[in-house]
């Protein structure tokens, strides 16, 4: 039995900013640039719907046959959300210093800097949930070496964060129906799936360093390449920890029922070690939580040219990102490496270890412009748990080409632009890849995520500016 079910959902943004900049002294070197702004800003959020994910299970209706007492009345159903509220107040500044320049090998050598302070308030308002707050200061410091007119020089240091979402701390309560396989009794119990937010989060702490060149050689004018190389490492990473995930369940087994994670699970019997039947789980738990370190590496290459070809312009840009290792480390269980891989035990989109993407423009005449974009992934890795056996082969390499077609000219209604975009030209199918708990050779029905299930896809439209 269906029916017409409706969910709502309203965020609400207000925003306050100041900002000053300019050169209030010079040095030897010349003038230094500052910059101070200060922002307070308030999102709200809440959601009604009448398909709650909480409500009484169908047997309660009526019902008579194939229902039990854990079966819902709704299936994929979304939560209420009372209102909830973030406040945040900020300060920064920065600053460009000019240090050395006209020197043998010294063109020019500056460094520059920046810090902020940000102050989180996390407010349920109309919930019993409880309000919390945090703080963080995040800085970086950097320094520009031009060598020539040819080389440049470039590196950072920076502490970064990433406050977690209204949706990490206050994601409504939902129930889900869950066939899992209970590891401890081996057995399919119509258990229950329980999910909400956690309202203890606190930011994500990021350490990165980057290094890099910028080389534009006067033997070939307009050409310039620049090769960035970086070093990430994130503290406190939030996860989402599911109860039912097998590489969980095993944590938990092997601690005998003394692991944090076992309280992810309900069993009648209240113990972990009892496998008979009469102790299958009876509900699992999911939360974020922050508990993981990320660590990743790898390279940015960027390449630009522009020239002419019978007086009109062309330009070429090739963009390449290698990132060979991803790599998750959550205390008790195995580290998980995304790097290259389709899938993991991580809420992540598919991370490429070898991304390209290429476009090519041409200025066919003073009105008539076109655009072709080629990208490119390269064969990953099913699944990044080291702990798993997957029977199947990689997930194949992919690549996408797309045009778009632009005409410009005034109209008396304004400057007016008509485009014609194609994406996915070819209708290229994405490789079959199996999604988690389906390692079966021949994959079908899934995809990795990022890759384009939708085929070619045409949009007409123009702009109009007055």
């Amino acid at each position: 039995v269906f029916q017409t079910t409706h969910f709502t959902a309203q965020t609400k943004t207000a925003d306050l900013n100041a900002s000053i900049a300019g050169s209030p002294f010079s040095i030897w070197a010349g003038p230094v640039q500052t910059a101070f702004s200060a922002e307070w800003r308030k999102t709200t959020y809440q959601s009604q719907t009448d398909a709650d994910a909480t409500a009484a299970p169908v047997c309660s209706t009526g019902l008579r046959f194939n229902c039990n007492a854990n079966t819902l009345l709704w299936r994929n159903a979304f939560g209420n959300r009372s209102e909830v509220a973030v406040s945040v107040k900020e300060v920064s500044a920065e600053f460009e210093a000019p240090l050395l320049k006209d020197l043998p090998l010294i063109q020019s050598f500056g460094i520059n800097g920046a810090i902020r302070y940000a102050q989180y308030e996390n407010d349920p308002q109309t919930s019993t949930l409880k309000k919390t707050s945090f703080d963080a200061t995040i800085w970086k410091v950097g320094a520009d070496w031009h060598v020539n007119d040819e080389l440049r020089v470039r590196g950072t240091v920076s502490r970064d964060f990433r406050a977690p979402t209204l949706n990490d701390l206050f994601a409504p309560a939902t129930i889900q129906a869950s066939n899992a396989l209970d590891q401890l009794t081996n057995t399919t119990p119509a258990a229950r799936s329980y999910r909400a937010g956690n309202g203890a989060l606190v930011p994500e702490i990021g350490e990165t360093n980057t290094l890099g060149i910028v080389y534009q050689p006067e033997w070939l004018p307009r050409f310039s390449l620049a090769i960035d190389a970086f070093d990430i490492k994130v503290n406190n990473a939030i996860v989402e920890v599911k109860g039912d995930d097998s590489v969980i369940q095993q944590a938990c087994y092997a601690s005998g029922g003394t692991h944090p994670y076992c309280t992810l699970q309900d069993r009648p019997l209240g113990n972990y070690t009892n496998k008979t039947a009469a102790n299958a789980v009876t509900a699992w738990y999911q939360y974020n939580i922050n508990i993981a370190s990320v660590r990743s590496y790898g390279v940015d290459v960027e390449a630009n040219y522009q020239g002419d070809i019978f007086d009109r312009r062309f330009s070429l840009r090739g963009f390449l990102t290698w990132q060979p290792h991803s790599v998750y480390s959550t205390p008790g269980l195995s580290d998980v490496d995304m790097g290259g891989t389709a899938y993991g035990p991580t809420p992540l989109i598919a991370q490429p270890s070898l991304r390209v993407n290429f476009t090519e423009s041409l200025q066919v005449t003073d009105h008539f412009r076109i655009d072709l974009q080629q990208k490119h992934r390269n064969a990953m890795d099913l699944n990044g748990d080291s702990t798993l056996y997957v029977a199947c082969c990689k997930v194949k390499p992919i690549t996408y080409y797309e045009a778009n077609f632009s005409y410009k000219t005034t109209l008396p209604i304004g400057d007016t632009e008509f485009f014609l975009n194609v994406q996915n030209i070819l209708d290229t199918d994405p490789p079959p890849a199996a999604p988690p708990g389906n390692t079966t050779p021949g994959l079908m029905g899934g995809w990795a995520i990022g890759d384009d299930p939708l085929g070619r896809s045409v949009v007409v439209g123009f702009r109009l500016k007055r």
